[in-house]
């Protein structure tokens, strides 16, 4: 699904707009989980994904960040993810 660095940036942004975007989670606990693991820090700048919920808070449209093949719908699980693989 994600064969390059490219897309995962690109997906990290997305997913980054949408929590912002939705009442699933607090977005400052997103940026706080993705900035202290250091595996995910590395392959995301955390100062892009946060300007990605600033622009979601702000009404941007999250599919403008690319390439990504992740759909909305997905966003829950994959939020329940990140955080139970920061947790550990």
């Amino acid at each position: 699904m994600l064969s390059d660095t490219r897309s995962v940036r690109g997906c990290a942004l997305r997913i980054a707009c949408w929590t912002s975007q939705s009442n699933f989670m607090d977005p400052a606990k997103v940026i706080h989980k993705i900035a202290s693991n250091r595996l995910l820090s590395s392959i995301v700048n955390s100062t892009a994904i946060e300007d990605a919920m600033l622009s979601g808070i702000n009404g941007r449209d999250c599919m403008t960040y690319n390439p990504c093949p992740v759909k909305e719908e997905y966003i829950p699980m994959i939020i329940h993810n990140i955080l139970a693989f920061t947790s550990s």
